[in-house]
Parts: structure tokens; C-alpha cells; sequence
């Protein structure tokens, strides 16, 4: 009997909890780091496979910490794990155990350079001017529309009569 994807999504998660309760090793909803692995599996291969290979890299002690879902959801239909290495030859050697498995996982090599936390920054600042604005905003409304009343006020009585 076939087992659907999201059958073998929530078995390959639990099992991956389970690896992790037994070697006491803290997983979180999101990871940040300088590099991160992102492993994207799809396939039945994978997910029956990313057990082993995450054994692997455990006993390498190449991970610092791992980002996936804390709970599993029954809609999911892939599982995504992002990996915080030790290293960057470590992130390395990680990205090379994972392609050289015979199922194809999705491997990313994410790294997070300083010039987009300047651009961050940046957007950061010119929402603040752009704040600011939106509150001189309806000040500048509010004296448009008296000026506009008192020039009609004005002209009104000085052609009138």
C-alpha cells in the first residue's frame, strides 16, 4: 500500500524530532547566520532519506542549529530545513553531503552579506521620513482646506459688493 506525501512529510518529521530528543539538540521555527543550508525535500526518496543523512552531518558536529516547523501541519507536502553550520568549511561540507546523496536534494547555500543589512537599514530610514510624512499629511490637509475657505470668504465679499 502507497503512503501519501503527507504521510511520509509528517513521518519523516517526527522521526527527525525523534533524532533530535535523543541527541538533545535544540531545533528552532527560524534560524539566522552569516550562512545557512537550505534542504527542500519533496520526494518520497528524500524524505525517507534525510534521516540518515542528517545522522551524518550530527556526527560530523557540523551543525550549530536547525531551523524547520516545530509541529507538523497536515497540509504540508514538503519538508524545509534550514541548517546553521559551525563554519563556513563546515557549510561547505554540508552543501557537498547533501548533493552527493542519490535522491537530488533542493540544496541552497544562503549567505548574507553586510551590504544587504545596509540596504535594510536604509528602506528602515526612509520608512521612518516616509512616516513622518504620512503624519504631516492630514495636518497639511486640514490648513489647505481653511486657506481654500478663506480665499473663497475673501473674494466672495470683495466682488459681491
Amino acid at each position: 500500500m502507497k503512503i501519501s506525501k503527507r504521510c511520509a512529510v509528517r513521518n519523516a518529521h517526527g522521526e527527525l524530532l525523534k533524532l533530535f530528543q535523543e541527541l538533545v539538540f535544540h531545533h528552532t521555527k527560524r534560524v539566522s547566520g552569516a550562512v545557512l543550508i537550505r534542504i527542500c525535500c519533496r520526494t518520497f526518496e528524500q524524505l525517507q532519506d534525510i534521516l540518515s543523512a542528517t545522522e551524518i552531518v550530527f556526527q560530523k558536529n557540523l551543525i550549530a542549529e536547525i531551523g524547520m516547523p516545530l509541529e507538523h501541519n497536515y497540509k504540508m507536502k514538503t519538508l524545509v530545513m534550514h541548517l546553521k553550520p559551525v563554519n563556513t568549511p563546515s557549510a561547505i561540507e554540508i552543501y557537498d553531503i547533501f548533493n552527493k546523496r542519490s535522491c537530488a536534494y533542493h540544496v541552497l547555500l544562503l549567505k548574507s552579506s553586510t551590504s544587504e543589512m545596509e540596504e535594510k537599514k536604509c528602506l528602515m530610514s526612509s520608512a521612518e521620513k516616509m512616516h513622518i510624512l504620512a503624519r504631516l499629511n492630514p495636518i497639511l490637509n486640514v490648513f489647505i482646506i481653511i486657506l481654500g475657505l478663506f480665499l473663497i470668504q475673501y473674494f466672495s465679499t470683495r466682488f459681491i459688493s
